[in-house]
């Protein structure tokens, strides 16, 4: 499922709130370099900086079966 192993996927289902993810965000390492780190580099290396972590709660609201939504003006 998106690309992500089925440890990753298990993790990542944990992660079943928005609250639960915050707090997940909230306990690693923030990331100081210039990176475009894919959320499985996030989880792998436990550091991200904002743009990395909004992937990472992106995919794991999608992996708990949020959809994404577009954006219309």
């Amino acid at each position: 499922m998106f690309g992500f192993s089925n440890q990753e996927i298990k993790f990542l289902r944990r992660l079943n709130s928005p609250i639960k993810i915050q707090n997940y965000l909230e306990s690693i390492k923030i990331n100081f370099e210039d990176t475009c780190m894919s959320p499985r580099m996030v989880m792998r290396k436990r550091k991200a900086h904002c743009l990395e972590g909004a992937i990472l709660a992106a995919a794991t609201l999608w992996v708990n079966g949020e959809k994404p939504s577009t954006f219309r003006s």
